[in-house]
């Protein structure tokens, strides 16, 4: 069973629905640290140089030696670890539970929004607290925990299983989110059904919809696809934006996106997310043939640079890596590891966010997304 525990004075919980600015996921508000109770944070230098110790403990072994080492060296840390993340508590349960069963350790969980979960870990290492020790977010959030140097680097042979596009060096992606063009079958036919962004923007002008948050796929089909492959010059392919959202609502979430396509609210989304079209196989909703290329954004795991767990930390990045891609693909998720056959079909055609360069131009990308999302003329559906 899943353990939901507080990290600060007041605990929070998984059913909290406060909406904040971010990547696109429900979460609840950020809880003020009491320093005068909070446990004390490790310095980052120390914790590096213990999670440094473990893994050269670690060096050479095969990897059931791997796992049963570091399921010891987690017990002697006394068999816990704190995990926060942003993914759902329904697709992340099994792979907490399997992770509890197989190893013994136990995990503390606190589920928010991606920007929700970033926050906090900034706010409580200002506060000198060791709330999290391993984190699990969207690809933007993590560069800018690593910008701040809140994560360890990792050193493990399971990243070279990883898609190049989810390995950095102190973070890894247990799976990428995709971006689909998804319909109502019911009120698009197959003939009528969008084969490229420009028809999905331009036919459905009144019965369209959008996600506030999704500046970085944005800026990817800007950048890559409608200036890189089209030719088209920036300010072309914003204003092709700007159209559709004239002719648009924006919505808050990418579940709720999925869930009023199938009710039948909307006709079309630009952005939903691929891993929701398997929990509405039996709604009248598809994606395919796909509108390409598919933009993919990955999500990652990394160890907190404040943790006091560095074993236990990295028994769970390297499981979530390994046995719990099984559980993650069961769910619709598309795998980070190449190890496993699942995920999007192979010949479909994506181009990744480009989150280094993303993060260089957050600030603009942001902006150009929130002209479009004014352009919509009408308020966020949340």
């Amino acid at each position: 069973m899943v353990s939901m525990v507080a990290a600060c004075s007041a605990p929070p919980t998984a059913d909290e629905t406060q909406p904040v600015a971010g990547s696109g996921e429900d979460a609840e508000e950020v809880e003020t640290v009491d320093p005068e109770t909070a446990e004390e944070a490790a310095d980052p230098d120390s914790s590096q140089a213990a999670l440094d110790e473990v893994t050269a403990e670690l060096e050479g072994l095969d990897p059931d030696a791997r796992r049963e080492r570091l399921i010891e060296l987690a017990l002697e840390e006394g068999g816990e670890v704190s995990f926060y993340g942003s993914t759902n508590i329904d697709d992340i349960g099994p792979v907490i539970d399997a992770f509890e069963e197989d190893t013994g350790v136990s995990i503390s969980h606190y589920r928010a929004g991606a920007s929700t979960v970033m926050n906090r870990i900034l706010q409580e290492s200002d506060a000198g607290f060791a709330g999290s020790d391993v984190v699990q977010i969207n690809g933007p959030e993590m560069l800018i925990l690593s910008g701040e140097d809140l994560l360890l680097t990792l050193d493990t042979p399971i990243a070279d299983d990883i898609v190049e596009a989810g390995r950095f060096d102190d973070w890894l992606a247990p799976y990428v989110n995709a971006f689909i063009v998804g319909w109502n079958t019911n009120r698009v036919s197959p003939e009528e059904a969008p084969t490229s962004y420009e028809e999905a923007f331009t036919n459905f002008s009144g019965t369209l919809a959008m996600d506030v948050d999704d500046f970085d796929w944005f800026a990817t089909l800007v950048d890559q696809y409608f200036v890189g492959e089209l030719g088209m010059t920036e300010e072309e392919a914003v204003e092709l934006f700007k159209e559709a959202a004239s002719g648009a609502s924006v919505i808050r979430g990418h579940s709720l996106g999925a869930e009023l396509v199938v009710a039948g609210e909307y006709d079309v989304h630009t952005s939903l997310y691929h891993h929701h079209t398997a929990r509405h196989a039996d709604g009248p909703m598809d994606w395919q043939p796909p509108v390409e290329p598919v933009v993919i954004r990955p999500n990652g795991v990394g160890i907190v640079s404040t943790t006091t767990r560095p074993a236990a930390s990295l028994l769970l990045v390297e499981y979530m890596l390994t046995d719990g891609q099984q559980f993650l693909a069961d769910v619709g998720r598309t795998p980070g590891s190449t190890a496993i056959d699942a995920g999007l079909p192979d010949d479909i055609r994506t181009i990744g966010v480009d989150l280094l360069k993303l993060e260089e131009e957050r600030e603009k990308w942001e902006g150009l997304y929130e002209e479009v999302v004014r352009a919509s003329g009408s308020a966020v559906r949340e």
